[in-house]
């Protein structure tokens, strides 16, 4: 029907006119100065506010993630529901960059490697209270090293790491938490990164190049904690195990022979029944569980055309929940997630 014939035209254009008024005088001006035009105060969004479930309600833990939201790598924390962010680190010099956060496994302590401003090229370990108070180095190893984790009793880091001169390419080392006794545990010409301890401490999965598939995607592996017994599990990259060490999600390949590839998948411990992650929306990244088992925080890219950086999610493990938690125009990455204590 048209629309025309039940209102004048007059009047539409009246109404329509009216709408735009009042939206215009919705807006908040800020103070200005006699004979200066007024100005919008701009609404800034650092964290949505989405609908989420009574399960996702009731999720407890600090979620700590990397930003560039202040011009250079700081570490953050928020809620699991994306509220209550603030900054744990806040350097004024942007050479100093911190990377790779890992929280200890009584949720106290954050571990994270930053850059030596003395020695170009010398990455170390540092630990800090898990409100950013704290602060000291713990390696002094000259090595560059780019990934750190926990081991489940809190006696040893893994590292992946490399000489500073770049002369070599990342090693799986552990070193004990004073910074004393460094091991390494994978020696191979390839590209192994990104160590994480099972929770009973009696494996390692990590990330390595040594068998590339044909679109250059790499694997996940497993070992011991010696370095013995390394297994390849999947074809992929960050592998993450759960809080009961039953299964590992990770991004890349959902199964041998899958075309799908760079979605968030799931699989047991030993490499079996590998399966797309039902929340999974495109190329992700980085999973790491929350400490119940039932959700993943991720870095995913935003599904709109004109989304240019990754964003934090909390994505449901065995459901389609989806949970945006930050919302910026830079990258936000390596998020993990703690118990609270």
């Amino acid at each position: 029907m048209n629309s025309n014939r039940i209102l004048p035209r007059w009047l539409l254009a009246t109404i329509s006119f009216m709408l735009l008024a009042l939206m215009i005088m919705a807006i908040p001006m800020q103070p200005h100065a006699q004979g200066e035009p007024p100005k919008r105060t701009p609404k800034i969004t650092d964290t949505p506010e989405p609908t989420i479930s009574a399960a996702a309600k009731a999720l407890t833990g600090n979620i700590v993630f990397l930003s560039m939201r202040s011009g250079s790598y700081e570490i953050y924390v928020t809620s699991p529901d994306g509220s209550d962010t603030r900054a744990l680190t806040m350097d004024d010099d942007p050479a100093v960059i911190k990377w790779w956060p890992a929280i200890s496994p009584d949720g106290t302590q954050i571990a994270y490697v930053q850059n030596s401003k003395e020695q170009p090229g010398v990455y170390d370990v540092y630990v800090m209270g898990i409100n950013g108070d704290n602060r000291q180095r713990i390696t002094d190893l000259g090595l560059q090293i780019f990934c750190v984790d926990w081991s489940p009793d809190a006696t040893k880091f893994a590292l992946c790491a490399k000489h500073a001169d770049g002369s070599d390419k990342e090693d799986i080392y552990v070193v004990n938490m004073d910074g004393t006794g460094l091991t390494k545990l994978t020696d191979d010409p390839a590209r192994d990164y990104d160590p994480e301890w099972s929770p009973d401490g009696k494996h390692i999965v990590f990330d390595s190049d040594r068998d590339l598939d044909s679109n250059l995607y790499g694997s996940v592996y497993v070992m011991n904690p010696d370095g013995t017994q390394i297994k390849q599990l999947a074809v992929g990259y960050s592998g993450s195990w759960s809080p009961d060490g039953k299964r590992i999600a990770y991004s890349g390949v959902c199964g041998y022979g899958a075309t799908r590839k760079g979605t968030l998948c799931l699989m047991n411990a030993d490499g079996s029944d590998q399966h797309e992650v039902p929340s999974s929306s495109g190329v992700e990244l980085e999973p790491r569980w929350s400490p119940d088992g039932k959700f993943l925080v991720i870095t995913g890219r935003p599904a709109r055309a004109d989304a240019t950086a990754n964003e934090i999610y909390v994505i449901g493990v065995d459901t389609t929940e989806r949970i945006q938690l930050t919302n910026n125009a830079v990258d936000d990455s390596q998020a993990v997630w703690g118990v609270v204590r």
